[in-house]
């Protein structure tokens, strides 16, 4: 494996997060962005970041403990029970962390999705010896014969003994039954992920791994059907012309500039 090279295509195995959030490349976020408008996805490329949420830091923790729970030691501290953080020693207590604070609740549910997941026949051996965090970086050409750079940060990438490549990808969700989860993956347009990083890595089965963030942190594994992963992949291919359009003309429309008629959702009516 070589070294990384800002802009240029690569497979890494070791890559840290921090560089490849900075790298140049269109991520399925981004990519995302443009469901809604050009005009969308230019003004999230200049958004500020916010500082994370304790909602987000705990999700963010939760999906570690899924994936890499080896991981999680020294990651976060945890609040003691009884503690208030109104009090003085509290306070102080609080003051004094360099790590995100967690309750002993949201510790306790680290601990049960990481066992749920490790217990769970089809995940674990789809995690046995699978690489971890996997950064895929591939140019694709459209109308312009330069092409875009796409970039993926893949949570899990394994080969089997016949070659077969699966890329599998750890969601925490509050209802991993295949009912609920289908209309999540509709939801979030994780059909487009699908397919963005089936074809980052050229890679054969794409998998989520959905883990309840109560408990029982029960886990469900799904493969998404062809016909919805084409549906993603029609999806991305339509917001890259698009997108390469705009690059062009230097217009990021938003909504319509004429006047349309609207109507109530067919929920209304009932």
């Amino acid at each position: 494996m070589s070294a990384f090279i800002d802009a240029q295509e690569g497979v890494y195995f070791d890559l840290d997060e921090q560089t490849y959030r900075a790298a140049t490349g269109i991520n399925i976020s981004a990519l995302k962005n443009i469901n809604r408008s050009p005009a969308h996805y230019l003004a999230k490329l200049t958004e500020v970041r916010p500082e994370p949420t304790p909602a987000l830091v705990f999700g963010t923790l939760l999906h570690r403990a899924a994936l890499e729970p080896h991981k999680l030691g020294g990651s976060f501290a945890v609040k003691p029970e009884g503690m208030s953080f109104v009090s003085k020693e509290g306070k102080a207590w609080r003051d004094a962390q360099t790590l995100p604070i967690i309750t002993e609740e949201q510790n306790v549910a680290l601990a049960g999705a990481a066992a749920s997941v490790a217990a769970h026949p089809a995940a674990a051996a789809i995690l046995a010896d699978a690489k971890r965090e996997v950064s895929v970086f591939r140019h694709i050409t459209r109308s312009n014969p330069e092409g875009l750079l796409l970039k993926g940060r893949l949570d899990i990438v394994a080969t089997d003994s016949h070659g077969s490549t699966t890329i599998a990808d750890i969601k925490t969700t509050e209802d991993a039954s295949p009912e609920a989860f289908s209309k999540t993956i509709a939801q979030y347009g994780y059909a487009q992920q699908a397919a963005h990083y089936l074809d980052l890595l050229g890679a054969t089965h794409f998998v989520f791994i959905a883990v309840e963030k109560t408990a029982p942190y029960a886990v469900g594994v799904y493969c998404l059907d062809p016909a919805s992963v084409a549906m993603g992949r029609e999806r991305n291919l339509r917001n890259l012309d698009l997108l390469e359009s705009c690059q062009s003309s230097g217009h990021w429309p938003a909504y319509s500039s004429e006047i349309e008629t609207i109507s109530l959702p067919a929920w209304a009516s009932k």
